[in-house]
């Protein structure tokens, strides 16, 4: 979409594939096999990979490549739908123009401009490289949170961003409130419910719910 809010990381959903046993028992496996009880900051590298990888699958299946697609599209044709009214000096958003130009994107792929689109919910949001590591300049201090942390966090956003992405759609235009919705406001992990165990233990740490029909790092 381009509008990014504060240093993100691109995180998502991934689901507890384990029960919890007896004492004796290892820690429950995330959904990547990694340990529930792993810090963040001490994956290894391959560990790190299995994570994100699990997480952008997991969000991935969360709509159809097509209906992305369509979302994504949307994404791109809002800030260029918008416009300053030469009589009244206000903002006007153009629902028709949003509609050619989403259908414009889809024509041609799923990108508005020159870069590759991503080709899925997941490609977009999780950037496969860091997705466990605080924005750079946040990761100077060690980050306290685990992936069962992450998973916790990750369950209520998927579920929050699932409520959500039906508002993505060119009509919103007419509704503020539902626009800031779609564009993510509300699912920084401070503010979300289900993320306070992550947000206190890794306070660089966010999530990126801004759909932009981009791989991470392509702008």
């Amino acid at each position: 979409m381009g509008f990014r809010f504060g240093p993100v990381v691109r995180v998502t959903a991934l689901l507890l594939a384990g029960c919890a046993g007896g004492e004796d028992d290892a820690p429950a496996a995330a959904e990547s096999g990694v340990p529930g009880d792993t810090r963040l900051a001490d994956l290894s590298e391959a560990d790190a990979v299995r994570v994100c990888t699990a997480l952008s699958e997991r969000l991935g299946a969360l709509v159809s490549p097509a209906d992305y697609r369509s979302a994504a599209c949307v994404a791109q044709a809002w800030p260029l739908s918008a416009s300053i009214s030469n009589i009244t000096g206000e903002l006007e958003l153009d629902v028709a123009k949003c509609d050619e130009l989403a259908a414009k994107c889809e024509a041609k792929g799923g990108a508005l401009g020159e870069n590759e689109p991503a080709q899925g919910l997941g490609e977009d949001l999780v950037d496969l490289a860091r997705c466990s590591e605080p924005a750079p300049g946040l990761d100077l201090v060690p980050c306290e949170a685990t992936v069962g942390q992450l998973e916790a966090c990750s369950r209520a956003f998927t579920a929050e961003l699932d409520r959500r992405l039906p508002l993505l759609v060119c009509e919103s235009l007419r509704d503020p409130e539902a626009v800031a919705q779609a564009d993510g406001v509300g699912l920084e992990p401070e503010s979300l419910e289900g993320c306070e165990a992550l947000a206190q233990s890794c306070p660089g740490l966010a999530l990126d719910a801004r759909i932009d029909g981009m791989k991470p790092g392509a702008l």
